[in-house]
């Protein structure tokens, strides 16, 4: 995974004053599976989260008897 963040995750929230602020509270960073295809590494707080494209017409991926989904994906 890179370094530096490709993209930042910001939440607004009000101050004691009334006004309206972001904090960042997260970050997304880009990477590329051993398959070639691009995929978002996304982590907020302790939640890490891997994003994909949803090429799949009829869902977002190929779904296992388990119900998880199949993808390749680098470690």
């Amino acid at each position: 995974m890179n370094t530096k963040p490709g993209y930042n995750v910001l939440q607004s929230f009000v101050d004691k004053e009334g006004n309206r602020q972001l904090k960042r509270v997260g970050a997304m960073w880009n990477n590329t599976g051993r398959n070639g295809k691009p995929y978002y590494n996304l982590k907020i707080g302790e939640l890490s989260l891997l994003v994909f494209e949803n090429t799949d017409p009829d869902g977002a991926g190929t779904t296992t008897k388990e119900g998880s989904i199949e993808m390749d994906v680098e470690q």
